[in-house]
């Protein structure tokens, strides 16, 4: 980490009064490894009664050592929400070995969710988990579905998933991110994104982000939304939108990038791949971790389609290609990035430069602070912030942008066209929200 910027307005925050509040908590961490995380941690630090980082293994970077504070690695697993749910859940034992056993949990994806037995673990061992902070759309659909299963929420989770910073700022910067790696890995295969034809599944905050990307790439953008309102906004902004894939769709070999956080690329959509004339599919993920082409990758490695003859895996550089013959043809899935966020899969990836993450970071933090001071008066549930969060946790995020803004003079332009108002509002931003307050039913739209 020589020479790294530092985390300004995350140092500010961290400054604060209220954290001192955080000096009897124990916080889990939950993770990707790159270098603002770990300056995160080191800020954290010394705030806490004790500080336990879960990595998330997207890439084969490896934890420093050593450090102030304790790294619980996950153990190698077919299924990364398994292995991450267990290195949680050695967390939450670590923690009872210590002095201070109110804990908060402040995530990347919400793994602690992944299990149903969350609440039991932790009143075996007789942690207290006064909340969550959840950074991802991802991370709250599993919270949600926790909740369904298990008939409530266990603590509140307050989250900056919908936050302005991050569905009018931080976005465009990681479509930037995504666009250029998924551009390496791909010129690493043998391929090319400018002047091509992309397939992106999902439409919203991320997804149309990357479709304006895409389109400044030369692409021919053709967006899969099976949201009515939402795949409306992607046809009024100019894109070609499909509610279902067919064979001619991939008879020019585009680039399929899912940016949904869901199912979105299954038994059906790959059944007209074989049935196009291309030889070649290529598939990226922008969002979440092998979420969106599940049901055709767990076939693959898993129990190959009877039709698929020969079938080859290959492990690459730049991800994995699955080779095969189908009714005497060869085909070829090349899977980038192993179907992991493109934008953490390198090694020497940092996803987002730290004065971009700044922001994000600082509400963050504030947001553990909040937690810490105010947990007990707070309901279990979501709270976005954003979208009616209790004043006394809620984070002023115009100001925190204006501050951010005299940090760094190349902000003027950002300043002189309107600040947050004028950085590419999606249309669809208040429904989008509003489907991660909705009474629990299940979860749909895009991410």
């Amino acid at each position: 980490m020589k020479n790294v910027p530092r985390l300004p307005l995350t140092e500010r925050v961290a400054r604060a009064p209220k954290s001192s509040a955080l000096r009897s908590i124990s916080l889990v961490h939950i993770n990707h490894l790159v270098d603002d995380v770990l300056l995160l941690n080191s800020l954290l630090e010394p705030l806490v009664a004790e500080l336990i980082f879960v990595p998330v293994p997207y890439s084969t970077r490896k934890a420093p050592s050593p450090t102030g504070y304790h790294v619980v690695t996950p153990t190698t697993h077919d299924n990364l929400q398994v292995a991450m749910a267990n290195a949680v859940q050695s967390a939450i034992r670590l923690i009872a070995e210590g002095t201070k056993n109110d804990a908060i949990l402040l995530s990347d994806g919400g793994y602690q969710f992944v299990r149903g037995d969350l609440v039991p673990l932790a009143e075996t061992h007789r942690v207290n988990i006064l909340g969550t902070v959840e950074q991802t759309v991802a991370g709250l659909r599993t919270a949600r579905r926790f909740a369904e299963s298990t008939g409530g929420f266990p603590h509140p989770v307050l989250s900056v998933a919908r936050s302005i910073v991050k569905t009018r700022f931080e976005n465009h910067y990681i479509a930037d991110r995504i666009v250029e790696e998924m551009s390496l890995l791909l010129y690493a295969s043998d391929q090319f994104v400018s002047h091509r034809s992309a397939v992106l599944l999902g439409y919203g905050i991320l997804g149309r982000a990357l479709a304006h990307r895409l389109r400044a790439q030369h692409c021919d953008v053709t967006v899969f939304e099976p949201n009515d309102q939402v795949r409306q906004a992607a046809a009024a902004d100019g894109f070609q939108t499909i509610t279902e894939m067919s064979a001619m769709q991939f008879d020019c070999e585009p680039i399929v990038v899912g940016a949904s956080g869901h199912r979105s690329f299954g038994e059906r959509a790959f059944s007209q791949f074989l049935a196009s004339s291309a030889k070649t599919l290529t598939i990226v993920s922008a969002s979440s971790a092998r979420t969106e082409f599940a049901d055709i990758l767990l076939p693959l490695e898993n129990e190959p389609h009877v039709e698929l003859r020969g079938l080859g895996v290959e492990r690459c550089d730049f991800g994995t290609e699955y080779t095969f013959d189908f009714q005497g043809v060869s085909r070829r899935v090349v899977c980038i990035a192993d179907g992991l966020p493109v934008n953490f899969f390198r090694a020497a990836s940092e996803s987002l430069p730290c004065s971009i993450i700044d922001l994000v970071n600082a509400e963050l933090v504030s947001l553990v602070t909040g937690l810490a001071n105010e947990a007990s008066t707070l309901e279990p549930r979501i709270h976005l912030l954003g979208h009616g969060m209790p004043a006394s946790v809620t984070v002023d995020e115009r100001r925190l942008f204006q501050q951010w803004c005299e940090e760094h003079a190349a902000a003027a332009r950002i300043v002189k066209r309107g600040g947050l108002d004028a950085m590419g509002i999606h249309p669809c931003e208040s429904l989008l929200s509003a489907a991660l307050l909705a009474p629990l039913a299940g979860d749909s739209g895009s991410s």
